[in-house]
């Protein structure tokens, strides 16, 4: 692919989502064939969009290597904050933890390593992300396909900082999601798939190291879903909670 095919790809991307309607698929020209160009397209997308504020990281299984994603100031929002419920109508919500960099982590040629990357995080946080494809069938898409989606990326709400970062090092936490004050997930043993979750974060950090100069202080990086993905529906008040973490809520309106 050539970088007009690139921005292309982007472009088609962007279109659905602000004209909200679904795509087959994204058209042969444009669709991206290895990896290297499914991040391309990623970039493209977030240049489109503003400043990269978050990143979103997750694997399905322990060792598996992970994807990631950029997140703007677009789809990157504050605990309270209240979303247009027309601009997410697969209304699909997953309760997640994030982590806080505190200091840059930026580009160079010797790998991170645990400890370094361990001693850069602030904090971490509870939040809540909406899924949202811009495929018709996201099943019927191969890896590349929905890497240039942004791994399925809708928005992101992010609640407290929390100082305690050895929660970091949990492999269960006790996670609700309540919707108009209804119950509608309680784990007391939630867990993310790939498990032990600073591996992420280290895959992340020497990943961004040579894609784009390195993770940055203040950002937010998600580490995938504790919960699974609960389908909601109408206008509601959205409350999710991590025990030793907090709560984070969003109005759709």
């Amino acid at each position: 692919m050539q970088e007009t095919d690139i921005e292309g790809a982007a472009r088609a991307l962007l279109q659905a989502a602000r004209a909200r309607v679904s795509l087959d698929g994204l058209p042969a020209g444009v669709r991206p064939a290895t990896l290297a160009q499914a991040y391309a397209i990623q970039d493209s997308v977030a240049a489109m969009l503003g400043e990269v504020v978050a990143w979103k990281v997750g694997a399905k299984q322990p060792g598996q290597e992970p994807a990631c994603a950029p997140l703007t100031t677009a789809t990157v929002h504050a605990s309270g904050c209240a979303l247009p419920a027309a601009d997410f109508p697969q209304r699909a919500v997953e309760v997640e933890l994030a982590v806080r960099i505190g200091r840059d982590l930026p580009g160079r040629a010797e790998p991170y390593a645990a400890a370094e990357v361990s001693g850069a995080i602030s904090a971490v946080l509870p939040t809540i992300e909406l899924v949202e494809s811009r495929y018709v069938s996201p099943a019927s898409q191969d890896r590349h396909a929905i890497v240039a989606d942004g791994l399925s990326h809708g928005a992101l709400i992010c609640g407290r900082d929390c100082p305690d970062t050895a929660l970091l090092a949990a492999h269960e936490f006790r996670a609700t999601l309540d919707a108009d004050g209804s119950r509608v997930l309680a784990l007391d043993r939630a867990h993310n798939p790939a498990g032990e979750l600073l591996p992420l974060v280290v895959w992340l950090a020497n990943h961004a190291a040579r894609r784009c100069g390195g993770l940055k202080a203040g950002q937010v990086v998600t580490t995938g879903s504790l919960t699974g993905i609960a389908s909601l529906a109408g206008a509601m008040h959205v409350e999710a909670a991590v025990e030793g973490l907090g709560a984070v809520s969003f109005d759709f309106r």
